[in-house]
């Protein structure tokens, strides 16, 4: 399975890899991390076998990358493996972190040829002939076509299986001389055990070391939280420094520009209603319906059980334009009775039982059509479902608060600017 990992850009192919793909049902009792913790616990330890689980959103093309990824920076490739190496020590006992793996790794067990160049100008042969007559008696060389109806089949040429398995075997590899004299390859090369070249890494031109992790049984920011204090401890040398990669960092950078629409939504919702209303106070008003929403949006996760994601935070960012059509409702319909002669309390009290019907059943039907996908079982449901909970949380404290809440506030602070208009006045005409 690793050619064809590889092949589809999962992963680089080596005989020394395997790979398990496993399709889970999208009608299933159990999420994807709880069943991969079952999955260790029932795989037995092999001595010098790694095993790792993988998404396949991680595994296309790379496009995912490792949940936790700490990027050590430094110009000494040995110092730096010390360095990771400490790091997976101490993040090794932090709860929840699975998988650790360094991204430089051990090179590869291998049998180098070093062909004594004094020796082979002597019967005159060359090392680039030596390594060409090894690698057609190793993998084999295409002698000839033979064709059978219609159809041509390349004719490989090489040692039997039995004479290239071992190292004694590659020694005796016959090397033909320009003379047709023929000399066992260990007779003009040494060959030896050691390891592959290890792989290299460069990131803004700097040299690194990443050591990968993946979580299960907690959230990922308290289990990064707790990984930053760990490595916080390594005392680092001088031109050495680490950062953070991964998913989390991905998160994090999502999570705050994510932040950052919202507040933007705010202030446009809010100069939209300044425009519409002509005051400043009346969007004020309606705006407080936000921080009221959010409130449930929280209470929505703590009694689900999610946790603050990136789709929790978009069912936040389109909450605030949902829940202020409420307050807006409200304020605009106790302006009108207000225009029309009727006292300021008697406005609200006639406004909120007038409208109170029109705002339920709007906010009822959009969070009944939220609720199959709040509570739909599989994996795209899965995906979805922490921002059909926050738009439900929202909308169900966001309405009650917003029919008790805003009338006060709309009084207050009419209380407020009535209060201050006269002084205003008796300023102008002095």
């Amino acid at each position: 399975m690793a050619e064809m990992g590889a092949a589809m850009g999962m992963g680089g192919a080596g005989v020394n890899r395997g790979m398990v793909m496993v399709r889970l049902k999208d009608e299933r009792k159990r999420g994807g991390e709880e069943i991969k913790e079952g999955i260790r616990k029932k795989i037995p330890e092999f001595k010098g076998a790694k095993i790792e689980f993988s998404e396949m959103t991680e595994m296309m093309g790379g496009m995912g990358g490792a949940p936790i990824e700490i990027k050590i920076f430094g110009p000494d490739l040995s110092l730096l493996e010390k360095i990771s190496l400490e790091v997976m020590n101490r993040i090794e006992n932090v709860s929840g972190v699975r998988e650790i793996d360094r991204s430089v790794g051990e090179g590869k067990q291998e049998l180098q040829i070093r062909v004594d160049r004094e020796i082979t100008s002597r019967i005159g042969l060359m090392v680039a002939q030596v390594a060409s007559q090894v690698e057609a008696s190793m993998k084999g060389k295409i002698a000839t076509r033979y064709k059978e109806g219609g159809e041509e089949f390349d004719i490989r040429v090489m040692l039997r299986d039995l004479d290239r398995q071992s190292r004694k075997d590659i020694g005796n590899i016959p090397i033909t001389a320009p003379l047709d004299v023929t000399f066992p390859l260990k007779s003009i090369a040494k060959i030896e055990e050691a390891k592959g070249p290890v792989k290299l890494e460069r990131e803004n031109q700097k040299r690194k070391v990443s050591v990968n992790a993946s979580f299960a049984g907690r959230d990922l920011g308290s289990v990064m939280s707790d990984i930053r204090k760990e490595v916080k401890k390594i005392s680092m040398p001088e031109g050495y420094f680490v950062e953070y990669g991964g998913e989390a960092e991905r998160m994090y950078e999502m999570i705050r520009d994510l932040g950052l629409v919202f507040i933007f939504a705010i202030l446009i919702v809010y100069m939209i209603m300044a425009a519409t209303f002509e005051s400043l106070t009346h969007p004020f008003v309606v705006m407080l319906t936000v921080p009221f929403a959010v409130s449930g949006v929280i209470l929505a996760l703590l009694l689900t059980g999610e946790t603050i994601s990136l789709t929790s935070i978009l069912g936040a960012v389109i909450l605030v334009g949902v829940i202020v059509n409420s307050g807006i409702v409200i304020i605009d319909y106790i302006n009108m009775l207000r225009e029309r002669g009727l006292e300021r309390n008697k406005a609200i009290i006639e406004g909120g039982a007038i409208k109170l019907r029109a705002i339920i059943l709007i906010n009822l039907t959009t969070i009944l059509g939220l609720l199959p996908m709040a509570v739909r079982p599989g994996r795209l449901a899965a995906m979805m479902r922490p921002m059909a909970i926050s738009v439900i949380g929202g909308l169900a404290v966001g309405t009650v608060l917003t029919l008790v809440i805003i009338p006060l506030v709309y009084s207050i602070f009419d209380d407020i600017v009535h209060k201050i208009k006269p002084r205003r006045e008796q300023k102008e005409t002095m």
